[in-house]
């Protein structure tokens, strides 16, 4: 398996418990967070079969994260990322919008690994099409089953 994995966060390891909620997470993440009575977790969910899925990938390849905002830095999230991911990129710290192909070809550069090995696993398509302007592998995200077809297609991974 030579392939690094690049993984979004919003609604591929994170969602919003509300399922109706279709908005951005860091959006909703910063409306809440000043309120005195807010709770993480009364918001916000895990898919904790993913994170599984994660490390087991984990010790077969390096896996990093690229999100757009600051949601991944809430503290309740970072006891699960820790360890899990060698880095973490966020594109507003980097400075891209991440339907920006330059964001994926300076990730790509940070790693030190050819863009063409690093597959990109995102839920929006406008930075799927970014990540493969800018000649990055790419699965778009609908689902943990989907995921894994993917992989096994990719990489032969397999559960």
């Amino acid at each position: 398996m030579a392939a690094t994995l690049l993984f979004d966060f919003s609604r591929v390891f994170l969602f919003a418990k509300d399922k109706n909620y279709k908005g951005e997470l860091n959006v909703l993440y910063k409306s809440l967070i000043s309120k005195p009575d807010y709770k993480f977790f009364d918001h916000f969910i895990f898919n904790e079969e993913l994170f599984g899925i994660a490390e087991r990938l984990k010790l077969k390849t390096d896996l990093f994260m690229f999100t757009s905002g600051i949601i991944q830095e809430a503290p309740e999230i970072q006891t699960r990322l820790n360890g899990l991911f060698r880095e973490i990129y966020s594109a507003n710290k980097l400075g891209y919008s991440k339907s920006d192909p330059l964001a994926y070809t300076n990730i790509a550069g940070k790693i030190g690994t050819a863009q063409e090995e690093i597959i990109f696993i995102d839920d929006m398509t406008k930075n799927i099409l970014a990540a493969q302007e800018a000649n990055l592998k790419t699965i778009l995200y609908s689902g943990n089953l989907q995921l894994l077809g993917e992989l096994s297609r990719l990489i032969n991974f397999t559960m």
